[in-house]
């Protein structure tokens, strides 16, 4: 059922893979056309890396980091998920940032209301969270 769903998106499709999906052969028999682990791309100008948890340091060139990994919409969430209310960078079992940096973008369907979203959209975010 979720195939035909899936079928029924247009475009290419590109995974980056995450910590709950599936093997790479079930991913490309979903209709993914690649399935990655990391990936970077330049969009408007800015060279942007892509990656399923966040980064504590950004990428050499790149202008920031799309990532999907952290399921609550705002830092006070996750913070109130470990309950920790610590500022400093610190990991966590999983390898959670709890103070992530502002040039990591939270795209986690979470945060987008379980809808896509253009790229423009995203670079905007990137550039809120930047100033």
């Amino acid at each position: 059922q979720l195939k035909k769903i899936f079928d029924r998106l247009n475009g290419t499709k590109i995974l980056v893979r995450g910590n709950h999906d599936r093997g790479t052969i079930s991913m490309f028999n979903m209709g993914f056309a690649m399935v990655m682990d990391e990936a970077s791309m330049t969009l408007d100008g800015q060279r942007i890396y892509i990656a399923h948890r966040p980064r504590a340091v950004l990428p050499p060139l790149c202008a920031g980091v799309f990532h999907g990994h952290i399921h609550t919409a705002d830092r006070e969430g996750l913070l109130r998920a470990f309950n920790n209310r610590s500022r400093s960078l610190a990991n966590f079992p999983g390898d959670e940032l709890v103070d992530i940096p502002p040039f990591n973008v939270n795209l986690s369907v979470e945060v987008t209301n379980y809808a896509p979203i253009f790229y423009r959209e995203a670079l905007r975010k990137l550039q809120r969270q930047m100033k």
